[in-house]
C-alpha cells in the first residue's frame, strides 16, 4: 500500500512538473507575441572579430549592436537596454548638440553601437546616406567626428507613356514623385499637368542622380539636374535642353534657343485637378444660385503648397472676407492682379507690401470661406478685368543670343548623342547609366 501510494504522488509530481513547464513556455511565447505586436525595439548584435586569432592567440573581443529610432522606446532606453549607462547616453547627446537634434530624428534612423572586450567604445548614427555621425571614446569624453561620404553622380535615361497622369508614370521608380515633380517644373511654362496631359502621351529626358557607397553597394541619394527632356502630347510637342543664361546661372530652352522660362507659371499648384473652371455664370454651391465663377478651382489635400505665378509684391494676405476666406492677392506688372482664396493658412512673413519670386510658397490649400472642400481657387485680373487664367499666353524670357548660338546647338547635339547611346526597347522603371 505503501508502494503505491509513493507511485501515484511520484507521478502526480512529474505530471504537475510537466503541465508547468507547457504553461510557462506558453507563457513566454504570449509575451514574445505581445512584445512583437507592441513594436517594442530590441537590437542586433553581431561579433566583428574572433576571441582568438587563427594561431591561437588571444585577440579583443568586438562586438556590434544595430537599432532603430522608434516611437515605442526612446532612443536613451534602447542604448541603456544594449549596454551603456546613462551618463555615456547623455554625453553622447551632448557631443552630438548643434548637429543633431534628436527630438526631430525621425522613425526608422538606425544606430550602431561597437564594443570593444564588452565595453561600448563607439557610437554611431545614420541620420541619411550622407549625413553618419562617428562619436567615439564613450568611456572618457566623447568626441563627434562628420563621417566624410563621396557622392558620384551618373547621367540615367528615362522614358515613358501617361496613361492617367504624369505622378502615375512615376510610380514605379525611386523618388517618382520628386522625378515627376522636377520634369513638371522644366515643362512648367508650357505645359498644364492637371489638364493637357493626355493619354498616350509619352516622354523621354536625361537626369543627373546621386549616389552613394555603401556595405560596397551603390545607394540611391536623390536626383540633381534635367539635363534634356521631350514630351511628346497629343496637342503639342515641347523639348528642353539645360544651358547657361547670359548671368551663368542654369536655364532651360527649347532646340531653338528660345527660353523655356515666362513671366507666369500656368498653374499656382502641382498635380492637382481642375474641379471648376473660369465661367461667365455656375450654380453655387452654398448660395444656391447662379453667379460669376471668375478664376480657377483646384481640388487639393489639406495645405498643399501654393505657390505665386509670377513675381509681384503682395496686395493684401490674411482674412480677405466671408466669400473668400484666408487668401492672398499679388501686384503683377503690366497691370496683373492674382488671386489666392480659401487658404488654411497664409505663409509665415507673407503679408502686405512684402515681394515675392514666381514659385515661392505663399500659403497652403484649404476651405476657409464659402467652400465645400479643401481646394484652392485661384483668380486673375488683367488691367482690372477678370480673364481666364488657363488661356492666357505670356511672353518668354530672352532667347540665346547670336554670338552664344554655336556653343548652345554643340550642347545640344551633345545631348542628343547621349539619349541615342541608350539603345533598345527601355520602360520606365528601367535605369541605365550613360556611358
Amino acid at each position: 500500500m505503501s508502494k503505491l501510494f509513493h507511485v501515484k504522488r511520484n507521478t502526480i509530481v512529474i505530471l504537475s512538473a510537466v503541465i508547468f513547464t507547457c504553461l510557462f513556455w506558453n507563457f513566454l511565447g504570449r509575451q514574445k507575441e505581445d512584445v512583437q505586436k507592441r513594436g517594442v525595439f530590441k537590437p542586433s548584435s553581431q561579433t566583428l572579430q574572433p576571441a582568438v586569432d587563427s594561431e591561437g592567440i588571444p585577440q579583443p573581443s568586438i562586438e556590434l549592436k544595430s537599432g532603430v529610432f522608434s516611437s515605442e522606446k526612446p532612443l536613451f532606453d534602447q542604448l541603456v537596454d544594449a549596454g551603456m549607462t546613462p551618463r555615456m547616453v547623455q554625453k553622447v547627446v551632448e557631443s552630438l548638440k548643434g548637429d543633431v537634434d534628436f527630438r526631430r530624428v525621425k522613425a526608422g534612423v538606425s544606430w550602431d553601437l561597437r564594443f570593444l572586450d564588452d565595453l561600448p567604445c563607439q557610437f554611431t548614427l545614420h541620420l541619411s546616406p550622407i549625413d553618419v555621425f562617428d562619436v567615439h571614446d564613450l568611456g572618457a569624453k566623447p568626441v563627434a567626428i562628420r563621417r566624410q561620404i563621396d557622392v558620384f553622380t551618373e547621367v540615367e535615361y528615362y522614358r515613358g507613356e501617361i496613361q492617367t497622369s504624369l505622378y502615375e508614370a512615376f510610380s514605379h521608380v525611386p523618388k517618382g514623385i520628386g522625378l515627376a515633380v522636377k520634369v513638371a517644373e522644366v515643362f512648367a511654362w508650357d505645359i498644364d499637368f492637371y489638364q493637357d496631359p493626355r493619354k498616350g502621351d509619352h516622354f523621354e529626358f536625361l537626369v543627373e542622380t546621386a549616389y552613394v557607397e555603401r556595405g560596397g553597394k551603390k545607394e540611391f541619394l536623390n536626383y540633381k539636374r534635367i539635363l534634356c527632356g521631350k514630351y511628346f502630347g497629343q496637342r503639342d510637342v515641347f523639348d528642353a535642353y539645360l544651358f547657361e543664361d547670359e548671368k551663368g546661372k542654369d536655364a532651360y530652352y527649347n532646340s531653338k534657343g528660345q527660353s523655356l522660362i515666362r513671366d507666369v507659371l500656368r498653374s499656382p499648384l502641382k498635380f492637382v485637378r481642375v474641379t471648376s473652371s473660369f465661367r461667365g455664370r455656375r450654380f453655387h454651391p452654398i448660395l444656391k444660385k447662379r453667379r460669376p465663377h471668375n478664376g480657377v478651382d483646384y481640388g487639393a489635400p489639406k495645405n498643399t503648397p501654393v505657390m505665386a505665378v509670377a513675381d509681384g509684391v503682395v496686395k493684401s494676405a490674411g482674412w480677405l472676407g466671408r466669400g473668400a476666406g484666408k487668401g492672398v492677392t499679388i501686384k503683377h506688372k503690366g497691370q496683373m492682379l492674382t488671386q489666392y482664396f480659401h487658404l488654411n493658412k497664409v505663409r509665415k512673413g507673407i503679408k502686405s507690401g512684402k515681394r515675392v519670386r514666381q514659385g515661392q510658397v505663399i500659403g497652403y490649400v484649404g476651405k476657409t470661406g464659402l467652400a465645400t472642400g479643401y481646394h484652392l481657387h485661384f483668380g486673375m485680373k488683367i488691367k482690372g478685368k477678370y480673364v481666364n487664367p488657363q488661356k492666357q499666353k505670356f511672353q518668354p524670357g530672352l532667347p540665346i543670343s547670336k554670338k552664344r548660338k554655336p556653343a548652345f546647338l554643340s550642347k545640344v547635339r551633345e545631348y542628343e548623342q547621349k539619349v541615342a547611346s541608350f539603345a533598345g526597347p527601355i520602360s520606365l522603371a528601367e535605369i541605365k547609366a550613360a556611358p
